[in-house]
């Protein structure tokens, strides 16, 4: 395994990397359609307004002014942001550095750099797009602090427009999903859509479809049938023969979650059931057919292209998580090795310095006893000078 210190290069881009994949997820999570206008957009896609769109608060980080950002998702009493002109994420405490978005800025100041007047530019870019988008804008009083359980409030107050989008966007969907609904039922009460639940018993019927009278056959008129099959039930519930009876000129009854709305009344002493199988000319079938078909297929491209899409995020953000995972695992066992091998450089210095007080306190014994060998062979010489002085003194003493 090869092993990279902290100062090393590699190590500083595998650093930024997982530092990269981890704003990455924290983006997806936070918002994806913020994240898919960042692909599709890379230019502009700061200042594209979501269906949901982000409030604005002014944000202190430490070592900057108050600078205008993006709130993309609240974490308890903490909210993740986005800055405007740089883009980066942050994640800081709400009740002490944040404020919502006014014209002016909560601590005024002495020196405005051309970061800060391009990211109020972008502010103002992104303000003029919510109005387009929405209608109008609001902005807050001058140090309105930042209440993390009222972001929705802010939001409607901030945007008005979004109550009656939200609105229209609920209504479209029930719109859609009620027409689906009622188109299903009509094709299925015209048999462009068998079920089995009308499917004809072939022991209880004795008419096939060929005994039908054709709308064509009848008087050379091209106008909708109705064909009723009468179905007699005597005291006792026996089947009897059916009798089948044309009538022309009626309008094809309306149907209500595949049920016949209006019944028909026949005036007989004997109780009778009744069903209406509509015939409809095949001039008239095929567009419906070739209606049904293209909304069933616009409906599922639409769909399939809605799954491929999510399907893409689901493997990126999947994609990204394992490598950073990777990243993280390889990043800590190159630390725990580095660290490792720094023990033993310090355990090594640990050891040659106990070896240098070593030799520094031998070298200082050995330094007092030739010390003290000296100063006794010191001693010695000036005994033996003072006493060959005295004997000469004596001598010259004699002589004289």
């Amino acid at each position: 395994m090869i092993l990279y210190s902290k100062k090393d290069m590699k190590t500083h881009a595998a650093s930024a990397l997982v530092t990269y994949l981890r704003d990455a997820i924290d983006s997806i999570q936070s918002c994806i359609e913020c994240y898919m206008n960042a692909l599709n957009h890379p230019n502009d896609w700061f200042t594209m307004v979501c269906d949901e769109p982000h409030l604005l608060v002014w944000a202190k980080m430490k070592g900057y002014p108050y600078w205008p950002v993006k709130l993309m998702r609240v974490d308890e009493q903490k909210v993740l942001i986005r800055f405007f002109e740089d883009h980066q994420n942050a994640k800081i405490m709400a009740k002490k550095n944040c404020f919502l978005y006014s014209h002016t800025n909560p601590a005024p100041l002495g020196y405005i750099s051309i970061a800060y007047k391009s990211a109020l530019n972008e502010a103002n870019t992104y303000l003029t797009n919510i109005q387009q988008k929405f209608g109008a804008y609001n902005l807050a009083t001058s140090t309105t602090p930042l209440n993390v359980n009222l972001i929705n409030k802010y939001i409607v107050d901030f945007v008005p427009g979004i109550v009656r989008h939200r609105e229209s966007k609920r209504s479209n969907h029930t719109k859609r999903k009620i027409n689906d609904t009622h188109f299903a039922t009509f094709i299925n009460a015209l048999n462009l859509m068998p079920s089995d639940d009308h499917t004809p018993n072939p022991k209880r019927s004795r008419f096939n479809e060929a005994e039908i009278p054709h709308p064509s056959t009848i008087n050379g008129d091209n106008r909708s049938t109705h064909v009723l099959s009468i179905k007699k039930t005597d005291e006792n519930n026996d089947y009897t023969e059916p009798v089948l009876q044309t009538v022309m000129n009626e309008p094809i009854p309306n149907f209500v979650g595949g049920e016949l709305e209006d019944s028909v009344n026949v005036s007989n002493t004997e109780e009778m059931n009744v069903t209406i199988s509509p015939h409809i000319p095949t001039a008239t079938v095929e567009p419906l057919q070739q209606c049904a078909a293209d909304k069933r297929s616009e409906k599922y491209a639409q769909d399939l292209l809605y799954l491929k899409k999510y399907t893409e995020s689901e493997e990126r953000c999947q994609q990204l998580t394992k490598k950073m995972n990777d990243l993280k695992l390889c990043h800590e066992i190159e630390i725990k090795a580095i660290d490792e091998h720094n023990k033993r450089l310090i355990l090594q210095a640990e050891q040659r310095e106990l070896a240098l007080q070593n030799q520094l306190l031998t070298a200082r014994n050995q330094y007092q006893l030739t010390i003290g060998q000296m100063k006794e062979d010191y001693n010695h010489t000036i005994t033996a000078l003072r006493n060959e002085n005295k004997r000469l003194r004596h001598q010259l003493f004699e002589s004289t």
